[in-house]
């Protein structure tokens, strides 16, 4: 497994900020992507599957998307 880190994603969540972190554990980037296709809230761009960082990720058995919403100012 790899786990696949972006420090910001502008479309993580339905909230009034929609941006935030966001953490996939996949075989794949091409699995990682098909995770985000079945999230109604999660966009990621090219632009920032550039920017992420890779990660062996061996010790994790099953696949996830976990997002991390911005606060916001509020």
């Amino acid at each position: 497994m790899k786990a696949f880190v972006f420090d910001y994603v502008e479309e993580v969540s339905a909230h009034w900020h929609t941006g935030g972190g966001l953490l996939i554990v996949a075989e794949s980037i091409a699995r990682a992507k098909e995770l985000i296709e079945k999230e109604q809230y999660v966009k990621v761009t090219d632009k920032e599957w550039e920017k992420v960082i890779t990660i062996d990720a061996q010790s994790y058995e099953e696949e996830r998307l976990i997002t991390f919403p911005d606060a916001g100012c509020c």
